[in-house]
């Protein structure tokens, strides 16, 4: 993951508070331009609805983070 993110310009950082705490990964990418849009038109407002894949093979583990 850490290797795809970079050849996307992004960055991937791992945090945990301890063995059997959990970890939070972070993956960002910068923002990328829409050709032939103003940049208001870019930006999106706070509330604007997201969608994020999730790829997991374990169905409590998928259910869970769904």
């Amino acid at each position: 993951m850490k290797r795809l993110t970079e050849l996307h310009g992004g960055s991937v950082e791992a945090h945990s508070e301890g063995q059997g705490k959990g970890t939070t990964v972070t993956a960002t990418f910068p923002v990328v331009a829409t050709p032939g849009r103003e940049a208001e038109e870019r930006e999106a407002p706070a509330e604007a609805a997201r969608r994020i894949l999730i790829v997991e093979d374990n169905d409590d583990a998928r259910e869970m983070l769904r």
